[in-house]
């Protein structure tokens, strides 16, 4: 009875926490009529946003044409209290990679770059598992995403942290046997890998480390003085703290902050909102903010120019994925087709970053959110969205979720799973147990697990070590499954040789 005790107190548990975190990822009803103040309205969405979701702080920009409308920041950059302002910086993971293509831009127009020459032009040494594949991948590969490599092994390059300053070249070396997944220019798989080599390029044929190069030719040219491009800098001068919703607690993650140089193009620079809508304001005006020239007018349309298609609608140019962005008209207006945006996410243990370019309209949109969570990442991009449509003068809309129902209730049903095998497992310690059921019991959870971490891991392109990285609770929920099978089938062995000795006692004493 004690077991069965304890299996309802978990279920009730589970059940308690699941009905606590539904109401926190369900988003709320959002109003529906058209929107006269946009800045008001924008504060209102993005606060009531925070309060649903659990966000500490966020900062917002918004950009028309070669100005800077709005600058606003909300909430707490840290548990000290200290405030989310414009200029607060936070890291923006992903959203590097628009960087170090505009980077790539400079030295083409430098004739130090060639987007159709290959990559061991530049580093005759680079080499992969199929050396002829290896031999055939360009520049334009690497930025259109199409060179073959992994999603997944982008993903896996997130754990090197190495400070070296040769960590980006040794990173890039020590793929010499890695596979491609696709020959080179035949498909779009997306992967860090690209714009780490990418990064690599640019400091081989600049003479200056990756990080030197953007500091002098694209921060310190937009006037981006609160972007860094190391995460310790960062630390220096106000980053605000990243959070995670650690078994449904949101939770600083600072203790866990992890950063290595071997990403720092695809993932690892740092910038705050004023810093971005700097940026977005060149992106608008053919590579111009205020008197300084980024790249030529024709070097930032081959930027935003779609190099591979992803769907039907959406695809990949430099940096940026496109997309027709039909709710940014309005619902009367059926005879413009929709207008053609631009946008990236970036997304890092405790942070979600994400830009929105519309160039018909002349609109930019900067969100930076101090919390990130794989389980409710559609909510969280959805205030983006809303932002742009409100900064449009358009009501906010409730978009889909594209998270599974499995995705968006990971936690609970593993730590369902973990009550049910915890019990199940102590139940068969009794000393009158049947061997049939250790046994069931025992298949039951190894299949479980390896179903787990050779299935459904791979499916959603992650790994354990990635999980323990990045989504923590899951990872030491994982964890504690892999080792109640363990144990499981510990139990099972012993039992079976409990089994063989008796049976084997039992045929002495007959003779």
């Amino acid at each position: 009875m004690v077991i069965w005790r304890f299996l309802l107190f978990c279920i009730v548990g589970i059940a308690v926490t699941a009905c606590s975190m539904q109401a926190q990822n369900t988003p709320a009803e959002l109003a529906q009529s058209p929107v006269d103040d946009w800045r008001a309205a924008i504060d209102a969405h993005v606060i009531e946003q925070m309060q649903q979701l659990g966000i500490p702080g966020a900062a917002v920009g918004i950009v028309r044409g070669d100005q800077v409308e709005y600058l606003q920041g909300y909430g707490i950059a840290g548990d000290d209290g200290r405030p989310v302002t414009p200029q607060t910086p936070f890291y923006i993971a992903s959203l590097s990679k628009s960087v170090t293509a505009a980077a790539v831009i400079q030295l083409v127009e430098a004739s130090k770059l060639e987007l159709d020459a290959p990559v061991q032009r530049y580093l005759p040494w680079f080499r992969l598992a199929d050396e002829e594949a290896a031999a055939q991948i360009t520049v334009r590969h690497l930025l259109a995403q199409t060179s073959g490599f992994s999603e997944l092994g982008g993903y896996e390059r997130n754990l090197d942290d190495d400070m070296y300053d040769d960590a980006l070249e040794q990173s890039v070396r020590a793929m010499h046997g890695a596979p491609l997944n696709a020959a080179p220019g035949v498909q779009f798989e997306y992967s860090n890998t690209n714009y780490d080599l990418l990064g690599l390029l640019v400091a081989t044929v600049s003479s200056e480390s990756y990080e030197s190069y953007v500091q002098r030719h694209i921060f310190d040219l937009l006037d981006m003085d609160d972007a860094f491009t190391s995460l310790a800098d960062a630390q220096g001068h106000g980053v605000s703290s990243g959070y995670y919703p650690y078994f449904g607690q949101v939770r600083s993650q600072d203790h866990a902050m992890f950063f290595g140089r071997a990403t720092t193009p695809s993932a690892g620079l740092v910038a705050s909102a004023e810093d971005l809508a700097h940026w977005l304001v060149a992106h608008l005006n053919g590579g111009r903010y205020a008197d300084a020239q980024l790249i030529s007018p024709q070097g930032m349309e081959l930027l935003h120019t779609v190099a591979v298609s992803i769907t039907e609608e959406v695809g990949y140019a430099m940096g940026w994925t496109t997309f027709p962005f039909t709710d940014a008209l309005p619902a009367d207006d059926v005879e413009r087709s929709a207008p053609l945006a631009l946008t990236h996410s970036g997304r890092w243990l405790g942070y979600a970053a994400q830009l929105l370019l519309v160039p018909e309209q002349e609109l930019g949109v900067v969100l930076l959110l101090n919390l990130n969570d794989p389980a409710a990442d559609s909510a969280l991009s959805n205030i983006g969205w809303n932002v742009g449509l409100l900064a449009l003068g358009l009501p906010a809309k409730q978009f889909p979720q594209h998270e599974d129902w499995v995705e968006r209730n990971a936690r609970l049903l593993m730590l369902a799973i973990v009550a049910i095998f915890t019990a199940l497992n102590l139940w068969l310690l009794r000393p009158r147990a049947r061997l049939v059921f250790i046994v069931a019991a025992c298949l039951v959870q190894v299949v479980t697990v390896a179903y787990l971490v050779l299935i459904r891991l791979p499916e959603v392109k992650t790994t354990l070590p990635l999980l323990l990285h990045f989504e923590p609770d899951l990872g030491q929920i994982t964890l504690a499954l892999i080792a109640l099978a363990g144990w499981s089938v510990v139990r099972t062995g012993a039992a079976l040789a409990q089994t063989v000795i008796a049976r084997d006692r039992v045929a002495l004493d007959a003779q």
